[in-house]
């Protein structure tokens, strides 16, 4: 029964990517970036910590984010009015765009959670993300998100909202509920601070 649902989830999930595989204009949503840069920068890295970095992540990933959000089967009040008035072109360019920028080698700006945390115990816990997320905290599959430098604590709230409920996905409800808090605090930690 297990290897049943989850050949039935990894068939949506390739359905997923065959649906999203649609490349947006890097040039239209760069030039519609405005409507992000307050809370992501023109660049896609936050100086918010409670703002995901999104400058090198999946194209795909993004577009499916920011159509979830408009559909209000993921929520956020400031993200779920934003995606509200983005076109479906709108929402694919932006991904293109944000999807092509690369990630500088030093995230400047990146800021990290004042309480202790073990990053090197992150690492050791990390190898049950490795497969959807990579070893490196770079996904290979475009449906899944790049951790790799992403804010600390939008990671630990990330984390938290798929153990509560307030986020869901299959995969990720599962998995954040079998984390103790200091588990999710060191996955931050080791992800945030991965280049």
């Amino acid at each position: 029964m297990i290897k049943k649902s989850v050949v039935m989830v990894m068939a949506a999930v390739l359905v997923g990517v065959q649906v999203l595989a649609q490349a947006g204009d890097v040039a239209a949503g760069k030039a519609k970036v405005m409507v992000c840069a307050a809370c992501h920068g023109t660049s896609g890295i936050s100086t918010n910590p409670m703002y995901p970095n999104l400058a090198g992540q999946k194209e795909q990933y993004l577009v499916k984010q920011l159509k979830d959000f408009q559909a209000g089967t993921r929520t956020n009040p400031l993200m779920s009015s934003m995606a509200k008035s983005l076109a479906l072109a709108d929402i694919e360019n932006l991904a293109a765009y944000f999807s092509s920028v690369k990630v500088a080698a030093d995230l400047a700006g990146v800021q990290v959670l004042a309480q202790a945390s073990d990053p090197a115990a992150g690492k050791a816990k990390a190898m049950v993300c490795a497969a959807c997320h990579g070893t490196n905290g770079i996904s290979t599959n475009p449906m899944y998100p790049n951790l790799a430098g992403q804010k600390e604590q939008y990671l630990v709230k990330q984390l938290k909202d798929f153990q509560g409920g307030t986020r869901t996905n299959p995969l990720m409800s599962s998995m954040a509920k079998s984390l103790t808090p200091t588990d999710i605090e060191n996955l931050a930690a080791y992800f945030s601070n991965l280049k």
